[in-house]
């Protein structure tokens, strides 16, 4: 068990946080210029980029015709064999075609002296066979490859496509151009936190309209992060366990950084967690955060914004993640992202949350406010890193988590609505978690 002196000897190295921690809005220094790069816009380059499953290109006009010769006008195979099932129904398909190649295989080695013409119907049979499972073992791996990549944050699908000019590969969201776009939202606000610190976000290489699968659609291309997502990496790398200290460590002081640069352009996500934060094989391999579908951006009154209760059926983001004060019903704010990030960093430190098992056993109806008020009673960090109801630390974790987390915590529960976290003293509580830890790779680098 972790002794209180322990604890307190650990905390003596954190640094003294101020009575408020927290700034205002404006004082953001990040902001500075964002909306200067921005005004400069996307390159102007008219590069196009095919959706090689789909047979289907993307991309401004001028680049779509001038690849018009190639056949990727129209739609083939892809979106019926989704649609009918997916993966499963393709192997299904390709078990079937096995056993009808081994059908017949028994019947002509059964008939080795049957009159020739019968041998050439069965050996055309075989061979038809052999072509249509061809068909769809190739069908097979384009579905499992774009399947991959999953459904957009904002809706719609998200397929993996490459650009004409580089063969460089690239992630395209595709949505129905009907309604309200959410794709258009997602689409300028990542453009501009991109614009704001670029290593910390995916670029937008093109949005647009055009036919897609012959419907109107609204179209974004990206750049593809195909290095995982944290979830992905966690899983693989320590089997859901939770990762070490000092990679948690690091991914604190990576994950405050976005964070500050993403509200420094009056940016709230609205739905950190695992599966957003993507590794890229660019920057170093440093983790990116994507998917800006269910963020909000304070670009009107920020008091009249705030101020703003959000009804049940309008409650947005991922109830494992999300905080004790959306849960509520309150309107998202900065500081609800920053508590997002925290329960993240606990989530990958042990491979579970408190209410992990309030979740699971609710077969599948889940009353987020009850579930506000589980998250709000964990209010220490001796609380988060152990399962509900547990007063003992797991050997894997030790008094340096305790201290690292209660700080944050606590830090998170006393911002106000309208206040931002105060980053430069994460950052500091941080490297104080770190302390100990060398410059070694992360851990899945060693896999």
């Amino acid at each position: 068990m972790v002794s209180a002196m322990r604890v307190v000897a650990s905390s003596s190295r954190l640094p003294a946080a101020t009575s408020s921690p927290s700034r205002s809005l404006r004082s953001s220094s990040l902001r500075l210029h964002a909306s200067d790069r921005l005004s400069q816009g996307m390159s102007s380059r008219q590069h196009s980029y095919i959706i090689e499953y789909l047979h289907v290109i993307v991309g401004p006009r001028k680049g779509r015709r001038a690849l018009g010769h190639k056949d990727f006008e129209k739609l083939q195979r892809a979106e019926s064999a989704l649609g009918g099932g997916g993966v499963a129904a393709i192997k299904e398909a390709l078990e079937r075609e096995r056993e009808a190649t081994r059908a017949i295989e028994a019947e002509i080695e059964a008939n080795t002296y049957a009159p020739d013409h019968e041998m050439r119907t069965l050996k055309a049979k075989k061979l038809r066979l052999k072509d249509a499972r061809t068909a769809l073992e190739r069908d097979l791996r384009a579905a499992e490859t774009v399947e991959a990549l999953g459904e957009g944050g904002s809706g719609g699908k998200v397929w993996r496509a490459r650009d004409t000019e580089t063969g460089e590969e690239v992630a395209v969201k595709v949505e129905d151009d009907v309604g309200t776009s959410a794709l258009e939202k997602e689409y300028e606000t990542t453009k501009l936190v991109h614009a704001a610190a670029p290593k910390h976000f995916p670029s937008v290489r093109y949005f647009g309209k055009q036919n897609v699968m012959d419907r109107p659609s609204r179209v974004m291309v990206l750049d593809l992060l195909s290095g995982g997502s944290l979830e992905d990496l966690s899983q693989r790398v320590t089997l859901g366990t939770g990762f070490s200290r000092c990679t948690v460590s690091r991914l604190a002081m990576r994950l405050f950084s976005i964070l500050e640069a993403c509200h420094s352009v009056r940016v709230v996500h609205g739905d950190i967690k695992p599966e957003n934060l993507l590794l890229t094989k660019r920057h170093g391999g440093e983790v990116q955060m994507v998917d800006f579908g269910e963020a909000v951006r304070f670009d009107d009154a920020y008091s009249a914004t705030v101020d703003d209760a959000v009804s049940r059926d309008a409650w947005r983001g991922t109830m494992l993640f999300s905080s004790a004060n959306v849960d509520s019903g309150s309107k998202i704010t900065f500081r609800d992202d920053l508590e997002s990030v925290i329960f993240t960093l606990a989530y990958l430190r042990t491979g579970r949350l408190p209410w992990n098992g309030v979740i699971d056993g609710a077969d599948g109806v889940v009353d987020v406010r009850t579930l506000a008020s589980v998250k709000r009673s964990i209010d220490t960090g001796m609380r988060l890193i152990t399962p509900l109801g547990a007063d003992e630390l797991s050997s894997e974790l030790d008094a340096d988590d305790v201290v690292f987390f209660d700080a944050c915590l606590r830090h998170a529960r006393e911002l106000t609505a309208r206040a931002v976290p105060n980053y430069e003293w994460l950052a500091r509580v941080a490297r104080a978690y770190a302390a100990g830890c060398d410059e070694r790779p992360y851990e899945w680098d060693a896999h």
